[in-house]
């Protein structure tokens, strides 16, 4: 972060490349494709900014996410994002998942199952409060620790874990009252 802020060459590029997919991910789950490359270009652009306000309490990682945490909330805020279910497949997030769960080499039998799964979780996990989805989000598309996630949410390492078991176990009560319903 020192180096980006001193702007030294290829520093920003190397930040750049280290966390943009895991980024571009968590950020596409509150949106579509183009407002999440939005997005992540303004949240890289605060990274720049206020990469001399970075001081190495935590890693840069904890910090770069929590800034990007931040932000999507604010954009929530901003934008009072409000979740249809009915359309909410459709949105990137469902796109890709259910994309990548489906590739091209399985059969179509197997991918519709597949896809019906997916669309059951993307229900359930509807269900959570926005606050506990955000936490869930992050710790699946991060390589954070439960330490750095912990710290992003100012809450202590026990509760976060207890927090995301309970949220497990709400998952899995959802997926199995579901059954075979999508």
């Amino acid at each position: 972060m020192e180096l980006v802020s001193k702007n030294q060459t290829g520093a920003f590029e190397e930040l750049y490349d280290r966390y943009k997919v895991s980024l571009f991910s968590y950020v596409a789950s509150f949106g579509g494709k183009l407002k999440a490359e939005d997005n992540l270009q303004e949240i890289f652009l605060k990274i720049i900014l206020k990469s001399a306000s970075f001081r190495r309490e935590s890693k840069a990682k904890t910090w770069i996410w929590t800034l990007a945490r931040n932000f999507m909330i604010d954009q929530q805020r901003l934008n009072e994002f409000k979740v249809n279910k009915n359309s909410y497949s459709t949105d990137l997030e469902g796109e890709d998942l259910l994309e990548s769960v489906c590739d091209e080499t399985t059969d179509i039998e197997n991918s519709y199952l597949q896809k019906l799964e997916v669309q059951k979780l993307l229900d359930c996990m509807e269900e959570l409060p926005l606050n506990h989805k955000e936490i869930l989000l992050a710790k699946i598309q991060s390589d954070l620790s439960y330490e750095e996630l912990a710290i992003m949410n100012n809450q202590k390492v026990s509760a976060l874990k207890s927090l995301l078991f309970r949220m497990k176990s709400k998952l899995m009560d959802c997926f199995q009252r579901h059954g075979s319903q999508v």
